[in-house]
């Protein structure tokens, strides 16, 4: 069985953002995943702001069931107030909780990153590119390269922060793929070097 956290925007009743999982998988890792999709689908390249991103956060958010409070914490950090759990019901909301479970009949024994792109493709909204991961400590070395256990991750970006402190956020759904942020700031997207 699998699991499915969504947000929603509530004015244009779009899903914004999902996390598939296991269904045995702790509720609040996938609601945070969830709004980790959405929070970094929000990010838009800013040539003149530092950092080289503009990331639009929403002022808030209106859980269905209450936060863990290292959730809610988190948001916080974001600017973003966690309102008063509430059941939403409405076109959208039913039409996942009911149309979906039908349509899902279809498709009994898919892999998990297949049943994604089902559900994907379901709500005709392409998969987006995505602070709620983990973070690691990492320096980034002389000669502009991350080393995290045997791997040597690259960037052209880099060469400019030689022997500089970095937090690191590695993407849950691509292992290659590490998010690198000075301070609060994202500096890039590194890859393993080839």
């Amino acid at each position: 069985m699998i699991a499915i956290g969504c947000v929603l925007n509530l004015t244009s009743r779009q899903v914004l953002g999902f996390q598939v999982a296991p269904r045995d998988s702790d509720p609040e890792i996938i609601r945070r995943l969830a709004l980790y999709q959405t929070l970094t689908a929000e990010r838009t390249p800013g040539v003149l702001v530092p950092g080289g991103l503009v990331w639009h956060l929403p002022r808030a958010v209106v859980p269905d069931t209450e936060l863990a409070p290292a959730t809610r914490r988190q948001l916080e950090q974001l600017d973003i107030f966690a309102l008063r759990p509430r059941q939403l019901i409405n076109e959208t909301t039913s039409a996942l909780y009911e149309d979906w479970a039908a349509d899902l009949r279809r498709y009994p024994s898919l892999w998990l990153p297949h049943f994604r792109r089902v559900f994907d493709n379901y709500l005709d909204n392409p998969l987006r590119a995505v602070n709620l991961l983990n973070r690691e400590s990492a320096r980034i070395n002389r000669a502009g390269v991350i080393e995290l256990g045997h791997s040597r991750f690259v960037h052209p970006l880099l060469a400019y922060w030689p022997d500089t402190p970095v937090t690191i956020r590695c993407s849950p759904d691509d292992e290659t793929l590490i998010w690198v942020y000075i301070g609060d700031n994202i500096l890039c997207e590194a890859r393993p070097a080839a």
